[in-house]
């Protein structure tokens, strides 16, 4: 099995080949460029780096990569659907949940196209005919596909996409996904929180325990950083998808249980080759 984790600035977007050839993405953020702010703080940082933020669609077709068995939306926050609409027609099933969450004032026109077809998927969900099929999934859903490809949907429930909605917080209704691959386990996060962390702790404690990957919540923030969970994880590899690094920024939090935190800030796109027996090899576009 092999995972992708690609720079797409302050978003996220993973895609994950199957075995079964049910190709998985996670999110999407199409970022044509990486704002001023943030490159000034990087070259700052580190003189003469060259900042490539990595087109997803662009991604696919380098390899070859055609169609998604799965595209999973965690959340409706634009960072991590923005493209969706340029991989609608590559998608044969959708994730989202129902919500009723209004689209950011503030959005470019390629944006606002991206947050139409999200609506579209919306209304859509369990539309048997519809192509692609629109899933709304929760804690604990099951069936063959998700067993044959070691996915556990850890988050959320519907109380959590009801609180999320009550208190218009997206975050808390984040899909949360571990796959165990052999002795492989792998956390995706999401932008989970707290109330989110705290469901599953109580829930899954023994499932997440010595987690081989995990994908830091929220971008590596503080509010997606649960140390309960964490020191439970305690992941050989944490990933941080971001751009410009937060305020408030938790990454040496997860170095107190990570043996390796890697930023795709920093390394570019990061990729694993898994294996069965356990053993990873991680691959960098960048060694820095």
């Amino acid at each position: 099995m092999k995972i992708h984790f690609l720079n797409v600035g302050h978003g996220d977007c993973c895609i994950i080949e199957f075995d079964s050839d049910r190709t998985t993405m996670i999110d999407i953020n199409n970022a044509q460029s990486i704002d001023k702010e943030t490159k000034e703080e990087i070259i700052q940082e580190c003189p003469g780096y060259n900042i490539q933020l990595t087109n997803p669609v662009e991604y696919m077709e380098g390899h070859r990569i055609d169609k998604l068995f799965r595209f999973v939306i965690t959340h409706p926050h634009m960072d991590h659907i923005s493209g969706i609409n340029e991989i609608a027609k590559r998608c044969q099933n959708v994730w989202l949940h129902q919500n009723s969450f209004p689209a950011n004032d503030e959005l470019s026109s390629q944006q606002r196209q991206d947050w139409k077809q999200y609506e579209l998927w919306r209304k859509q969900i369990g539309i048997q005919s519809q192509s692609p099929r629109i899933l709304s999934l929760s804690s604990g859903a099951c069936n063959s596909y998700y067993k044959e490809d070691g996915i556990l949907i850890l988050s959320p429930t519907e109380a959590l996409v009801e609180q999320a909605i009550s208190e218009n917080k997206p975050n808390i209704m984040s899909t949360v996904l571990l796959i165990q691959y052999g002795k492989c386990k792998i956390l995706l996060g999401g932008d989970a929180e707290a109330p989110t962390w705290e469901y599953i702790l109580e829930n899954y404690e023994s499932k997440i325990s010595n987690v081989t990957i995990l994908k830091a919540a929220h971008h590596g923030r503080n509010s997606g950083y649960y140390q309960e969970a964490v020191s439970v994880m305690k992941p050989e590899y944490t990933i941080v998808s971001v751009g410009k690094k937060p305020e408030q920024d938790a990454t040496n939090k997860y170095r107190n249980y990570s043996r390796h935190v890697y930023s795709t800030r920093w390394k570019g796109n990061i990729v694993f080759d898994c294996h069965r027996n356990g053993t990873v090899c991680c691959n960098p576009q960048y060694d820095r």
